[in-house]
């Protein structure tokens, strides 16, 4: 029996470490312990708490313990030594590391079984990566959290595919988008230097006031329309605002119809009472 008993650890252990998924076995029963103490059971009054007491969160990543990783898990982190691993990996929290610390003591709180989510991971080098996470408890250990099991797979590589191919996607409908603006924009070229060419000889101040408004209409236009264009191609970080909906179809609606052509109408119906939203215009 006893001989048994070796050999099934052993090829557990053989499975644990050679498992082509990332996986870390850690102790979370210092965390429970601390938790537990504050004894406050309703779920508000402990996100309060927290929302005041940083330091608490600070105390409850100490007490994690990493018991265990395997061999995936010290590529993922870029480590090649296992110990300096089991040292290092949690003891330095990055502002995603400590929203997963929170993440992670709530869960506790309210008792759950486990927890998944997408983060950031600083490897040994100080390079990034995304990761989409899930730990469980293990069985028989639900009460106090001694041992659960963290396997996570990197997303970083499938995550610059898909931004590269929505770049593409955007710039092929920049393409047709800037048909209709140019065709448009060339109309408002003519307009505003067909008017100042009036205008130069134009003798009655009142005419010669109507062509310059009417070229300075035309060039906000133009302008506005560039600027439209300009917020689809840009590429920089979000830069969330309050917006209506309608504003926004709106706006894109100057673009549409001109890239349609004459042949189209385009008909934007929108309720009114539309509440706001908080979005990057160029985005959505």
């Amino acid at each position: 029996a006893e001989a048994g008993r070796e050999a099934s650890e052993i090829r557990f252990k053989s499975l644990f470490d050679n498992a082509p998924i990332p996986i870390r076995e850690e102790d979370l029963s210092g965390m429970k312990r601390l938790i537990d103490a504050l004894d406050l059971p309703d779920p508000a009054a402990f996100a309060q708490y927290l929302d005041h007491h940083p330091e608490f969160l600070e105390a409850c990543s100490r007490e994690i313990i990493v018991v265990d990783a395997n061999r995936a898990s010290l590529d993922q982190h870029g480590y090649k030594d296992r110990s300096e691993m089991l040292k290092k990996v949690v003891k330095t929290l990055s502002p995603a590391a400590k929203k997963i610390v929170r993440m992670t003591v709530e869960t506790l709180h309210a008792g759950a079984p486990g927890r998944s989510y997408e983060t950031t991971i600083t490897r040994a080098d100080g390079s990034v990566r995304t990761v989409a996470a899930t730990w469980t408890v293990v069985p028989g250990h639900e009460e106090t959290y001694a041992r659960i099991l963290l396997c996570s797979v990197d997303l970083t590589e499938r995550l610059q595919s898909e931004e590269a191919l929505r770049q593409a996607q955007k710039m092929e409908a920049v393409g047709q988008l800037t048909g209709g603006v140019a065709h448009d924009f060339n109309n408002l070229l003519t307009t505003v230097l067909g008017n100042l060419d009036l205008a130069k000889t134009s003798q009655a101040e009142a005419e010669r006031q109507q062509l310059l408004d009417e070229a300075i209409e035309a060039g906000q236009y133009g302008a506005t329309l560039i600027g439209h264009l300009m917020d689809f191609t840009q590429r920089a970080r979000l830069s969330p605002e309050r917006t209506q909906v309608k504003d926004i179809c709106g706006r894109m609606n100057l673009l549409v119809s001109r890239t349609l052509g004459d042949n189209h109408r385009v008909s934007v119906d929108i309720q009114a009472d539309l509440p706001d939203i908080y979005i990057d215009n160029g985005k959505i």
